[in-house]
């Protein structure tokens, strides 16, 4: 089927298939790998399917899903991933680090899980650095 929508990461943090927090992420612009421009879209259109899945299969800690909407405008997920994904880094700016509430959580802890800012953009951007190769030797530029 093809998926002509919008490309939306969905992060939850899930506890025996309990989904304690569940994060959508729509991709403004990047690759399929990879968000360059994102924003926190708290729509529930991807949060209802993405929370219906972590408890279909029991998830712990850290899940991401890909979704894109379908002709008929219904999320499709396309891809679940049992990780971290790279875009996670969104969520840093308003206190929520899903690797350190996993950690905390494997470790018996309590979370406090702070509020969640809706049309949070994220933009990442690229340096490069140059070098000259001498040899097998390589010397900033």
């Amino acid at each position: 089927e093809y998926l002509p929508g919008d490309i939306v990461s969905v992060y939850s943090l899930c506890d025996d298939g309990k989904s304690l927090v569940t994060i959508p992420n729509k991709r403004i612009w990047g690759t399929a790998s990879n968000t360059l421009i994102g924003e926190v879209v708290m729509d529930d259109s991807y949060i209802k399917p993405a929370m219906n899945i972590c408890q279909q299969f029991s998830f712990m800690y850290n899940i991401n899903m890909e979704m894109k909407i379908s002709d008929e405008g219904i999320p499709r997920v396309f891809d679940i991933n049992p990780r971290i994904a790279a875009s996670t880094a969104i969520f840093r700016s308003f206190g929520y680090s899903l690797p350190y509430f996993s950690i905390k959580m494997a470790l018996g802890e309590s979370l406090e899980l702070p509020p969640i800012h809706d049309n949070m953009v994220m933009m990442r951007y690229l340096h490069e650095i140059f070098y000259k190769k001498k040899g097998k030797q390589f010397f900033e530029v």
